[in-house]
């Protein structure tokens, strides 16, 4: 086999390094230049680099990639903001600015006049023309705009419903700002008691409704801080326990740590809404009877006539429905109580979801039920069922979780 002599390269003895390695067959040389230090490097006509700088202490800065990154990054801002100005541009001149302008955007992809027109008559309501009115009475006008009490109340609607489509519309439409809306929030009254408000918004949907409206009286009471506060505004401490403008008594100046909560929700249409709310303090039955009653009498008066009332199943709403004329004794069940207006049967319904969630607690605590003296119920059945989905890899229909099997740190969630 032929060998090889090492490749030599023309370099100064001192600027070379030698590094040698044997391999199976040959020994291998190779010469590699040694770079001088920056401090050996003397360039013509410069003065010495003093011993105590480096001139290699600051490359970074003056690094063209860097130059470059920073540049190509430069170039890119202004390519956005140039492209955001354009876009601007372009929304501002398809911006609709009137309903006559929504009419011909339309016209404009293809659609029939008559389906344009048919579509707006069929908006719920009188919406489309009081939005058609305002227009016309506002017309021109910058400032100093007029609304009526209805179209304050379709605003009021659309804001809750999105506040940011209620913001797009206000560049079509002369509807109030979010200012005047807030302003007309304030002037509802929240104090503890029955809200008046709420109950004139019963009235009004139940009058304008074009069926029979069925509606269930709701209640709760849930926990709040104790806490004492002086309104400066109205001279007041708030935090007393308060019942408002009920006609009822058990007032007492105790701090409050509950506040009990009315709704009323529709059973055949999507309609729910608080009709009043009050802080008290170990509340007993006798009272809370009063105020349903109360209740029930101002709803009638105004024409919503209660069907159901709905409540959980703790001790003093058992008392209550009681004291109301109900029974929940196994041998004696009544399930409903006469209405103190005029007489027409309220039906007590027990809160299905808190009954599941007592019900699960007691199965997983007690481990086994027994129902008509024979057929048992048991919870290992379910920690099983649930075991085997998980090793299988495939869940039943019975959408079990480790939160299900493990709920004892969430006795209070219905899950």
């Amino acid at each position: 086999m032929e060998t090889h002599s090492p490749a030599t390269v023309s370099v100064p003895p001192e600027c070379v390094r030698r590094f040698e390695w044997e391999d199976k067959e040959e020994t291998i040389t190779v010469l590699i230049p040694e770079v001088p230090s920056t401090n050996e490097i003397q360039l013509p006509n410069t003065p010495p680099v003093p011993p105590c700088i480096s001139a290699v202490d600051h490359t970074y800065a003056y690094s063209p990639g860097s130059t470059k990154r920073k540049l190509e990054f430069a170039l890119h801002i202004e390519k956005a903001k140039k492209r955001k100005a354009q876009m601007e541009s372009v929304n501002k001149s398809m911006k609709i600015r009137s309903l006559k302008d929504l009419k011909t955007t339309l016209e404009n992809y293809g659609v029939k006049k008559s389906v344009i027109e048919t579509t707006l008559d069929e908006i719920p309501g009188d919406s489309y023309d009081l939005l058609v009115n305002n227009e016309e009475k506002n017309r021109g006008r910058n400032s100093g705009r007029r609304y009526s009490p209805e179209l304050l109340n379709l605003c009021l609607t659309l804001h809750y419903l999105s506040p940011k489509c209620y913001k797009y519309l206000r560049t079509i439409f002369s509807i109030p700002s979010d200012v005047t809306l807030r302003k007309m929030l304030a002037s509802v009254d929240g104090k503890p008691g029955f809200t008046e408000e709420s109950i004139n918004t019963l009235k009004y949907i139940n009058e304008s409704s074009s069926r029979k409206l069925h509606w269930s009286l709701m209640l709760d009471a849930m926990s709040i801080k104790k806490q004492i506060q002086y309104d400066k505004i109205n001279d007041v401490n708030n935090g007393f326990t308060s019942i408002g403008n009920a006609k009822c008594e058990g007032e007492t100046p105790t701090p409050a740590t509950q506040a009990l909560v009315f709704m009323i929700v529709a059973m055949n249409c999507h309609i729910k809404l608080t009709v009043g709310y009050f802080f008290i303090n170990k509340l007993s039955a006798s009272l809370q009877a009063a105020l349903i009653q109360e209740c029930l009498i101002r709803l009638y008066e105004n024409g919503i006539q209660v069907d159901a009332i709905v409540c959980d199943g703790a001790a003093v709403n058992k008392s209550t429905m009681s004291m109301l004329g109900t029974s929940l004794d196994p041998k004696n069940l009544k399930g409903e109580f006469p209405h103190p207006a005029n007489g027409h049967p309220v039906t007590y319904i027990p809160d299905v979801c808190h009954n599941l969630k007592l019900l699960r607690n007691l199965l997983g605590e007690k481990e086994e039920l027994i129902f008509n003296g024979t057929e048992k119920v048991h919870w290992n059945h379910i920690k099983k069922a649930y075991e085997i989905q998980q090793k299988e890899g495939m869940r039943a229909a019975n959408k079990l979780t480790a939160e299900h099997i493990n709920f004892s740190k969430s006795k209070m969630k219905i899950i």
